[in-house]
């Protein structure tokens, strides 16, 4: 299972590098943790930046956390605007089928 996920993540970035013509790429989150995805990562994409992994922590839990801290000091929550970049279902599409890749699914499979 952690294969397939890393060939998904691996593919997008790579595809994600192709379109947008950007030499690197940075890894970051609690994704970022995981040793078989570094080196997956950097096999595709030399010079990939990671954060130590004492930075790689759950992206929720670090939200959380603010939050709790906003209530702690009395700061509102209310103002808050959440706005995603890219929008709901937008997918990365891929040239090759999933049957020849093994028939791992990719974005827009």
């Amino acid at each position: 299972f952690q294969e397939a996920i890393v060939d998904v993540l691996v593919r997008r970035a790579e595809v994600a590098m192709e379109r947008t013509g950007i030499p690197r790429i940075a890894v970051a989150g609690g994704v970022s943790a995981n040793s078989r995805l570094r080196v997956r990562m950097e096999e595709a994409a030399p010079g990939a930046v990671f954060p130590p992994m004492s930075l790689c922590t759950d992206n929720a839990a670090m939200i959380a956390h603010a939050a709790v801290r906003r209530i702690e000091v009395g700061l509102p929550n209310d103002d808050l605007e959440v706005r995603s970049r890219v929008p709901l279902g937008s997918r990365v599409q891929l040239a090759e089928p999933a049957a020849s890749r093994g028939g791992v699914p990719a974005a827009g499979d």
